[in-house]
């Protein structure tokens, strides 16, 4: 009888505790950053961007990182003034007055003025999440910045133009509930 009310404990035991354990490990592969396997640079700018791709877009360059709950693609390529506007369009995307990045913390800081705006995570030192050679925002001076606003999710599309180098970063940051 002892036998049977022990074997009766653990099976309570296990149905107890197995839902709490799976969601544990669920949680905890869940918010592991991931890489997908790449695309090709073309093949994401079309994707994420705009296609067909402008003809002045060359030197496409890619970076992802994706979570359970966010979403941060970040592409930089050149660009000439004259296919800016295709991009502005396809939005679209309205002019940002304020706009700095920092490096230490890896965020990018938009809006009307300095003291009206919101901040968006890049790289990041706590997810140990550096940002690749090509990566060189933070040397920019008073570049355009254009938004284009999102009222599905909780997110940002910014892209980021240098007109004296014809370069242009876009920055698609969505982070869900």
């Amino acid at each position: 009888m002892q036998k049977r009310k022990r074997n009766i404990l653990v099976v309570v035991l296990i149905i107890i505790v197995s839902p709490f354990a799976m969601l544990l490990t669920a949680k905890i592969i869940l918010d592991q950053p991931f890489i997908l396997p790449p695309p090709s640079p073309p093949s994401f700018f079309r994707k994420v961007v705009l296609k067909p791709i402008p003809e002045s877009v060359k030197n496409i360059k890619f970076d992802r990182y994706r979570r359970f709950s966010e979403h941060r693609w970040i592409l930089r390529f050149d660009l000439s003034k004259s296919d800016l506007p295709l991009i502005i369009d396809s939005g679209p995307f309205m002019e940002v007055p304020f706009f700095e990045y920092n490096e230490k913390y890896g965020v990018i800081t938009f809006g009307e003025s300095r003291h009206k705006r919101d901040t968006v995570p890049l790289y990041s030192p706590v997810d140990k999440w550096s940002p690749p050679d090509w990566f060189q925002l933070g040397q920019w001076e008073n570049p355009k910045v254009y938004m284009m606003e999102q009222k599905s999710f909780e997110g940002v599309r910014m892209l980021v133009y240098n007109e004296e180098l014809s370069e242009a970063y876009f920055v698609d940051w969505q982070w869900r509930n």
